[in-house]
């Protein structure tokens, strides 16, 4: 895509969707393979058990947007859907925002919060600002992030999306949860975390959506979004800790993939793009069962 067209695509959040509905039309994701659900036995899943850092801007977070008022009481479950429906109502959502932020929850909303479309940010400012918003309310989250194949008017490519999630000790589970749409997935009493989700979309289902505002909300901005946005989800990444994605996007970061039964993310990415792209990852396959015994 040129510089050009997308400074139109994020000058107007009708843009945006013109361009998200025009992606769904000409999008085929590619079929999904199973993870493998076992632990891998790997020393490179110890980073998800580790105690969270407590980063600088953490206090000024908490206090600048009044978190702990607006978390409120009740479960976790609960404090963390009103941060997000917070972030919702006080930042704007372009998956092609031009401005590049680092993964620091306070830049980001001093760049977008109250702000109009033009300080819209992208679904991993998002997921960061998020994330961030929680661990400094002392509740666990992760952001993660997914890759997956697609092909788009017949040419192959690559769908992203970046999303969190938050352990809920209170059901003893973890729970996904999409900033971007102000969305969570599930029931109530079992919100679905990333396995469960992505179980489900290997075998062609969709879960339950709930507190989706995705754009305007409507049935057709609910199936572009699971088309765009949830199928392509073959790839699975955490990043090693929460302040190992700090850095420039362009610096080269350790990565964890959930390891899947069909072809490596380092086979996707070179036959993708060629082995001189894949030489800027550096990626350590977990199993799912180390994913969710993180807490």
């Amino acid at each position: 895509m040129n510089i050009l067209r997308n400074a139109r695509i994020t000058a107007r959040a009708e843009n945006y969707a013109a361009f998200v509905f025009d992606f769904a039309e000409h999008t085929v994701p590619q079929p999904l393979s199973p993870l493998k659900l076992e632990a891998t036995g790997s020393a490179s899943a110890a980073f998800l058990r580790k105690e969270t850092i407590a980063l600088p801007y953490y206090p000024k977070l908490l206090t600048q947007y009044k978190l702990k008022e607006i978390a409120g009481g009740g479960s976790v479950f609960d404090r963390a859907l009103r941060i997000m429906s917070w972030l919702t109502e006080n930042t704007q959502y372009c998956g092609m925002s031009m401005h590049r932020l680092r993964d620091n929850g306070a830049e980001i909303l001093q760049w977008s919060a109250g702000r109009g479309f033009c300080h819209a940010i992208n679904c991993r400012n998002k997921a960061f600002a998020l994330a961030d918003c929680l661990l400094a309310l002392g509740i666990s989250a992760l952001p993660l992030m997914f890759i997956g194949g697609i092909r788009y008017k017949g040419k192959p490519g690559m769908g992203c999306h970046v999303m969190v999630h938050v352990y809920l000790p209170e059901l003893g589970k973890w729970a996904l949860l999409d900033p971007s749409a102000n969305a969570w997935f599930g029931a109530e009493n079992h919100p679905s975390d990333v396995v469960e989700l992505r179980e489900m979309l290997a075998n062609e289902q969709f879960p339950k959506i709930n507190g989706f505002t995705f754009m305007a909300g409507t049935a057709a901005c609910l199936e572009a979004y699971k088309l765009c946005f949830l199928r392509p989800m073959q790839y699975i990444f955490a990043w090693e800790s929460n302040s190992s994605g700090r850095m420039k996007a362009t610096d080269r970061l350790q990565h964890y993939v959930l390891a899947t039964q069909g072809e490596s993310f380092m086979e996707f990415i070179t036959k993708l793009y060629g082995k001189r792209s894949a030489r800027k990852y550096n990626v350590l396959p977990i199993g799912a069962a180390e994913l969710l015994s993180a807490k």
